[in-house]
């Protein structure tokens, strides 16, 4: 692998219909084949991205829950994992049941949730006294769900003053209200918290490190917020056509949509495919 392009999931190479199209599946396959390594970088957690890794016939590298899980599937090797500290995960477990928000612990393998809901993944329920159990395993992401939006802001406001940890990413519908709708799933409204200072960015630098590629010969592709950080890592920054404002004011080139293959249109051009 002599060079890397750095994806987003949601918004980004995946469509609405959440199915990734034959072109783009092409076009990855046509980039391992010149050395050139195709990385998801997501929020999601480990087993989400597994899933789309596997579909998108991708490199066996992932980055995971905002750069805290960076791994490799085929190997079974973490590469790197930052976790969130039991006080921490007590406070917000607290919070959000007096908010009445739904919470999603990431850990890697495993996954754990604070009551029954669909979060997506495979999940166990824990309780606030399994926590210190829950903690050994190693928290590297807090996802918290919700269909009250004040409530998500007033946990935002919240966990942005706490000492360890902060917001790492909010849902498009929590940025831009006005330009991106609530779906009728109420995990379109979200945040992601992480500790303070690790991002999307981080994990590439980890894996980017590890592989011994200079970040020179980076791409970065995305839609969000948390995709900025990645931008701040990579010589080249691609915003797909229907990002939000802030990422495209800092992107190097603006591609077609989610919808529309923006991904595999940009890469095929760029890389002369």
């Amino acid at each position: 692998m002599e060079k890397i392009v750095f994806c987003d999931i949601d918004g980004t190479i995946l469509p609405t219909n959440k199915v990734i199209s034959k072109t783009t599946i092409e076009t990855i396959n046509k980039l391992e084949r010149k050395n050139i390594g195709f990385v998801l970088c997501s929020g999601r957690c480990r087993n989400r991205v597994l899933s789309v890794a596997k579909q998108a016939d991708s490199s066996r590298f992932v980055i995971c829950s905002n750069g805290a899980d960076v791994y490799d599937f085929k190997n079974d090797i973490e590469i790197f994992k930052d976790k969130i500290d039991l006080y921490s995960i007590k406070k917000i477990y607290d919070l959000c049941e007096i908010l009445k928000l739904d919470i999603l612990f990431k850990c890697g393998k495993l996954d754990f949730i604070n009551h029954p809901f669909n979060a997506r993944t495979e999940a166990e329920v824990v309780s606030k006294q399994d926590l210190k159990k829950m903690s050994e395993y190693g928290v590297a992401q807090i996802n918290v769900m919700g269909e009250n939006k004040e409530n998500l802001l007033k946990l935002v406001d919240i966990v942005n003053r706490m000492k360890k940890v902060e917001v790492s990413n909010l849902s498009k519908a929590l940025i831009q209200p006005d330009d991106f709708s609530i779906d009728c799933d109420h995990t379109s409204l979200f945040i992601d918290i992480n500790n303070k200072g690790i991002t999307k960015g981080t994990g590439i630098e980890k894996l980017a490190e590890n592989l011994k590629i200079p970040l020179e010969q980076t791409l970065s592709i995305g839609d969000s917020i948390n995709d900025l950080s990645m931008f701040e890592r990579s010589s080249v920054d691609v915003a797909v056509y229907n990002s939000i404002n802030e990422l495209k004011n800092h992107a190097d080139v603006i591609t077609k949509s989610n919808d529309n293959n923006g991904v595999a249109k940009f890469l095929e051009r760029y890389f002369n495919l």
